[in-house]
């Protein structure tokens, strides 16, 4: 058996994994462990090797300009009564890119995309980050002795004594409606899941005066022209949630590639503040459980599964969103005027679609009250479904995995495995995968441990913190590498 190439390899450079890679140095200082040994035997694999690729990507293609978590639910491992990210703006003169949220409670604000993303760019310095990240897909994880190897979709392996899988979305896979699923090739080229969608490049700014001036003469006119061919251009986007409000307000106002944008929602729009029970979110400022709390951590798995659909119901808009939608829909007339007029279509259903002849646009049946009941057609050029995702990690599931996405598939192979409910894993308190696999679980996947909070930014915080107390307490026993031992480690 070789010795391990790595302490702790970290699958995932998303906010998950920046929050157990902050946590566990954070907590290696506090205990007066020696942080650089940690730092060299640390590794963060991510395809787009770099942090928080895709969650960047991911907030581009929504056009997300706020965030919907508050102030004190980020990656950072301070305590969510500092509020550190509300200091990092005031101490910047950034608080007007913090938006109130009245609706939550008094005080409570959500900071802005480019703050937060400034925010954990300040957090990877801090904590000395950023090297950590290596360009690399894990395919598979097999037992090794007491350790993992992790190997790589290129055929490389990387051997660790302990893993963090803080996968986030990546674990999950995208709903797909039965129609969508069923779609003629011709009809399936108009139809894209926005978990697919890439984030448009970035332009850079035009220098001088009247260099920006010609650029900007020459867009409009570009734009007008645009305007003018998309007048026709119709895109229906499908869901209730919050992605879907934000991708029809921005394909309504921005650019001009549309002439009419619908919104679909299968159920009214559900308006609240938070994607769970604001209580459940308010718990980071207690410093004891309260009744909710309590009911759930008392709960077998199955009682806790129920309780998280309870406490996450489904697609829901916040009210700054909803006000905006309702807004737009209502405007007789929208300037610029390339703006796209806005329709939003409640307890409305797609119950089919298909390609017309020519095979350029989709005639979508819809059904529903706007037809009493009824069902009628519309011509569509385009269809985004921002339906959702759902992980399911069963030992079914995962069999049925494509070769790709076999990661789960590998652990239920190599380790007992891990009891599932609903699709997610019940995980020990440290949220390892079981007690006899040095693989630990962050994020979403945490849920019945961790509560409904993990599905966003601050359970991420509260898994980072599980994990980072077992796992350095291992590796500060006797013989651990940060205890005086040696793990064979070796540099690579």
């Amino acid at each position: 058996m070789e010795p391990p190439d790595v302490d702790v390899a970290i699958v995932g450079a998303g906010p998950c994994g920046l929050a157990v890679a902050a946590r566990l140095v954070r907590d290696c200082r506090a205990a007066g462990l020696d942080e650089r040994l940690l730092l060299a035997r640390t590794r963060v694999l991510d395809p787009a090797g770099t942090w928080l690729a895709g969650w960047r990507g991911a907030l581009a293609v929504q056009r997300v300009r706020t965030l919907r978590s508050p102030t004190f639910a980020h990656p950072h491992p301070s305590r969510a009564v500092d509020d550190a990210l509300r200091a990092f703006a005031r101490a910047r003169g950034r608080e007007s890119e913090l938006m109130q949220l009245p609706a939550a409670g008094a005080g409570w604000a959500a900071p802005g995309a480019r703050l937060f993303a400034d925010f954990c760019d300040a957090a990877l310095d801090e904590f000395a980050l950023r090297p950590l990240v290596r360009a690399a897909r894990v395919a598979r994880v097999r037992r090794e002795g007491e350790g993992a190897v992790l190997e790589l979709d290129d055929g490389r392996e990387l051997r660790a004594r302990f893993v963090v899988l803080a996968l986030g979305a990546a674990a999950a896979e995208p709903v797909v409606p039965g129609w969508a699923r069923t779609l003629a090739p011709a009809a399936r080229a108009h139809v894209v899941h926005v978990a697919t969608m890439r984030a448009p490049a970035a332009t850079a700014p035009a220098a001088g005066g009247a260099r920006w001036l010609a650029g900007a003469a020459r867009a409009l006119l570009a734009a007008l022209l645009a305007a003018l061919g998309a007048r026709r251009r119709r895109l229906l986007i499908v869901g209730g949630g919050l992605s879907a409000a934000q991708l029809a307000l921005h394909a309504a106002n921005d650019g001009g590639a549309w002439g009419e944008v619908v919104l679909c929602a299968r159920a009214p729009l559900a308006v609240r503040p938070f994607d769970i029970d604001a209580r459940w979110m308010a718990r980071h400022w207690r410093p004891t459980f309260d009744e909710l709390e309590r009911a759930f951590y008392a709960a077998g798995a199955a009682e806790r599964a129920a309780l998280l659909r309870a406490a996450r119901p489904g697609g829901s808009v916040t009210p700054e969103a909803h006000n905006e939608l309702r807004a737009r829909a209502a405007a007789r007339w929208a300037w610029p005027p390339w703006r796209a007029a806005l329709r939003v279509l409640e307890a409305i259903e797609v119950e089919a679609a298909a390609a017309d002849r020519s095979g350029g646009a989709l005639h979508v049946a819809l059904r529903g009250a706007a037809a009493g009941g009824g069902t009628w057609d519309e011509r569509f050029d385009e269809v985004w479904l921002a339906t959702g995702a759902r992980a399911d990690v069963s030992a079914a599931a995962a069999a049925r995995a494509p070769p790709d996405r076999a990661l789960f598939a590998s652990l239920h192979a190599h380790w007992r495995a891990a009891r599932v409910e609903a699709g997610m894993p019940v995980l020990t308190p440290t949220l390892r995968w079981a007690e006899d696999a040095p693989v630990y679980v962050c994020g979403a996947l945490s849920a019945l441990q961790v509560g409904p909070d993990a599905f966003n930014l601050a359970g991420a915080a509260a898994g980072a913190a599980r994990i980072s107390r077992d796992l350095l307490a291992r590796l500060a026993a006797p013989g651990g590498t940060l205890g005086g031992g040696s793990s064979g480690w070796r540099e690579r």
